[in-house]
């Protein structure tokens, strides 16, 4: 009578321990899993022992099954060296770098503050860090302590020293004898 208890108990809990087979194929689908999930991590870019780029980020998604990308769903902070000097600082509510063509794009409210104080504004950039370059192909505003320039499209090295704007509108202070005739 005991074995008979024992075989019972064991089948009801194998019964009660199936999975619907769909429901598996999800769970274990590559395609929809995220290879790795970090938080509040903190990535340093370096070149020649010298670093070039800090990466901040509440959370990131890092894929590497079909594409070598990362993901930074909840925004980013981008700072930029240049021989070992911070030169800018790029915020965005979301990011995303494509490590085999090394480019970066960011949206949702780009904030940039290069070493001049200058400040820049737009909604999405995208960095090439191959070729040290910004890239902003829509509304951008610059934002000095005595001006305000606003623009469409924005091509810059990475560090913010040498940018060119195209359709420029603005406030600007001309100091003396220096208004164009």
């Amino acid at each position: 009578m005991l074995k008979i208890r024992r075989y019972l108990f064991f089948m009801i809990i194998l019964v009660a321990c199936e999975n619907k087979t769909d429901d598996v194929k999800k769970f274990a689908d590559p395609d929809n899993i995220y290879i790795e999930i970090s938080k509040d991590i903190r990535l340093i870019h370096s070149e020649l022992g010298q670093t070039s780029a800090i990466i901040t980020a509440p959370l990131l998604y890092h894929y590497t099954k079909n594409e070598n990308k990362m993901t930074f769903p909840e925004g980013l902070q981008i700072e930029l060296y240049e021989h070992e000097t911070l030169t800018a600082i790029i915020n965005a509510g979301y990011g995303e770098k494509d490590e085999s063509t090394k480019l970066v794009k960011a949206s949702k409210g780009i904030k940039i503050i290069n070493y001049k104080k200058e400040k820049m504004e737009s909604e999405d950039l995208v960095w090439n860090e191959s070729l040290s370059q910004v890239s902003i192909e829509g509304k951008v505003k610059i934002s000095t302590p005595t001006d305000i320039i606003q623009g469409y499209g924005l091509i810059s090295d990475d560090n913010f020293r040498n940018y060119k704007m195209s359709k420029i509108t603005g406030i600007v202070n001309v100091e003396g004898d220096n208004i164009p005739k």
